[in-house]
């Protein structure tokens, strides 16, 4: 099966969904961002992208340059509230990527809701859940040790409304003996990204009254390393719709790294019964990192449990999925993709 991925070499989204998938998988892969005239006359089975691509406004020539089936991916919804940071840009983007979803001979995702939202516009949706190649690369379970109990998030400054959810309890948690902060992603690089991530490193450390690390992004080959310098992932997210759309990757980095979650409890972090600790009130993130502190020894076991609950989602298993999906689009010549969606017997 020779595949064509186009994915932006800076994209997250690019990264989980077309890079490392297609690294972990047999056959012909050529990865671009800028797919040239000599690149689609070498003739391909599949064209998988995420969300947009070059190929946007002439899909037809495409296909008929490539005679290849179009696949594609969609890792979060497209339609984002109002004062979300990317809120215009998405708007922009829009009918772009609604159009692609119509054009598209199949289309993937990450999960139900999500698959409904897009079987709006392609009848053709299978499911095909985040994963990592957990213990290959960046994903293997190493991290420093530490004589504080280092408090982590890393991510970017999309969630700024998210991280001013631990303001307030930050107040409490400071005063907890042998606390540190670590907060992974700072980037400066304009005025606008730089007050941002000041308000977000502000809400996480109490003003920087604990001590701690802000470390700069890493490229998406890289990122992991930041989560060598955490023992316990705080994961706050507001409960939106919007939110309810997004994967529980988050969760798959921590068990990676055999990390213990205390995490807001609403979708996507519900699925499939994760073992981390939930909060539903806001003295839930308080009561529980004053008991990881307290008992330190509940650190490994929790990341224990955190790191075989997340194997599940191991990216070889799941890649099983995405071949036979795409296998059976390249043999049918009419009728929608057959039931595929991901189940955890399918990957067990």
């Amino acid at each position: 099966m020779r595949i064509l991925g186009i994915s932006n070499p800076e994209s997250g989204c690019g990264y989980h969904r077309v890079v490392n998938p297609l690294a972990f998988m047999e056959g012909t892969r050529y990865i671009t961002n800028n797919p040239t005239s000599e690149i689609m006359e070498q003739g391909w089975d599949i064209i998988l992208f995420n969300r947009t691509s070059p190929f946007d406004d002439y899909w037809q020539t495409a296909k008929n340059i490539t005679g290849a089936k179009v696949v594609m991916d969609m890792d979060d919804d497209w339609v984002l509230p109002p004062g979300h940071v990317n809120y215009y840009e998405y708007a922009a983007l829009q009918p772009r990527i609604e159009e692609n979803l119509r054009s598209a001979d199949l289309v993937t995702c990450t999960h139900e809701r999500l698959a409904a939202r897009c079987r709006e516009f392609n009848d053709n949706v299978v499911i095909v859940p985040n994963a990592l190649p957990f213990g290959k690369g960046q994903y293997n379970e190493e991290r420093l040790p530490s004589e504080s109990l280092r408090l982590f998030w890393a991510g970017g400054i999309s969630h700024i409304n998210d991280i001013e959810l631990l303001r307030n309890p930050m107040k409490r948690i400071k005063n907890i003996p042998g606390i540190s902060c670590t907060i992974g992603g700072y980037n400066s690089g304009n005025v606008f990204s730089r007050v941002q991530w000041d308000k977000m490193v502000s809400a996480f450390t109490c003003g920087l009254q604990i001590p701690g690390s802000v470390l700069h992004s890493l490229p998406v080959d890289q990122y992991m390393n930041h989560f060598i310098h955490g023992d316990v992932m705080l994961l706050p997210l507001e409960e939106s719709r919007w939110h309810s759309m997004k994967s529980n990757l988050k969760l798959l980095e921590a068990g990676a790294k055999r990390m213990p979650v205390i995490v807001s409890k609403v979708d996507p972090y519900i699925d499939y019964d994760p073992p981390v600790f939930y909060v539903e009130r806001q003295g839930d993130w308080f009561e529980y990192v004053n008991h990881f502190s307290r008992n330190r020894d509940a650190v490994n076991l929790w990341g224990d449990k955190l790191h075989e609950w997340a194997k599940q989602f191991d990216l070889l298993k799941v890649n099983e999925i995405r071949k036979e999906c795409y296998s059976q689009l390249l043999t049918l010549l009419t009728g929608s993709i057959p039931d595929g969606n991901f189940t955890k017997s399918a990957v067990s």
